[in-house]
């Protein structure tokens, strides 16, 4: 979220996470690097917006993606710098990006967009996840040629 509001001084980003030491975190590197178009509110995923009846234009969001056995063959330094709970979706890894795709239209206004990072492997199950209130569902890859990103729609 901070690199978001870094990159677009115009827009207005509101940054959430379910840790609030992740929280933390962020404030900090957003005092440090200056960006000031920036808040941040904790919440398990969509919750604490549509509760409050707020719609984005945009949802970016790099939820956990990883399942519980690539979990288990992750290198160590991975699991000692990052929080299981930040990386681990569930068995398949699919389980959060799923909840998050439900939630979503809840929280954007029409025509709004929803792009989410994914996991290797998952660019083929993500899309499947979307309803028919979603249009233009397309997979993108990362710049050495992996899928990385799930962009969708939401009809208007």
């Amino acid at each position: 979220a901070v690199a978001l509001a870094n990159e677009r001084p115009d827009a207005r980003v509101i940054g959430s996470d379910i840790s609030r030491l992740a929280l933390k975190v962020a404030e900090f590197n957003a005092k440090k690097n200056k960006v000031k178009n920036i808040k941040f509110v904790l919440s398990n995923l969509l919750t604490y917006f549509w509760r409050r009846k707020i719609k984005f234009e945009v949802i970016v969001s790099n939820p956990p993606y990883v399942s519980e056995a690539d979990w288990a063959k992750l290198d160590r330094p991975v699991k000692d710098f990052e929080p299981k709970k930040a990386l681990v979706s569930g068995p398949t890894g699919l389980e959060i990006i799923e909840k998050l795709i439900k939630q979503a239209p809840g929280c954007l206004k029409p025509g709004g967009y929803l792009i989410l990072e994914i996991g290797a492997g998952q660019e083929g199950k993500v899309p499947g996840f979307f309803s028919d209130i979603w249009q233009k569902v397309r997979v993108l890859s990362d710049y050495s040629g992996r899928p990385r990103l799930v962009i969708a729609r939401k009809r208007s």
